[in-house]
């Protein structure tokens, strides 16, 4: 939960910032702790693949090589992000809320 150290009326009402932008990945698949999942591939994963969840062994990366290698699921390049900040003297810092390959990447590579 975003901000969950913030406790509802104990603060002034603050203005809220949204940020966009795009950044340049390693063009490397990721482990994402939160969700137990691979990150990092592009939005044919779902499609191609039957899971993205990892599990307690190595089945879902082992099912995502071929797709990988044939090139029907690409591995993301660049992403684009998007971050919510708080204009408050505390826990001001950007949270992200979204980081995905950016769909262009999979239109130039097809």
């Amino acid at each position: 939960m975003l901000f969950k150290d913030i406790k509802i009326g104990e603060h002034d009402k603050v203005i809220h910032t949204i940020s966009q932008d795009e950044i340049a990945g390693d063009g490397r698949p990721c482990y994402l702790v939160d969700s137990d999942e691979i990150g990092g591939l592009c939005e044919h994963a779902s499609a191609e693949l039957e899971t993205v969840k990892m599990g307690t062994d190595l089945t879902a990366v082992t099912a995502a090589v071929k797709p990988v290698r044939e090139g029907r699921v690409h591995v993301g390049k660049e992403f684009s992000v998007a971050a919510i900040a708080r204009h408050a003297p505390t826990d001001y810092g950007a949270k992200p809320v979204l980081v995905m390959p950016t769909v262009a990447f999979c239109m130039t590579e097809t």
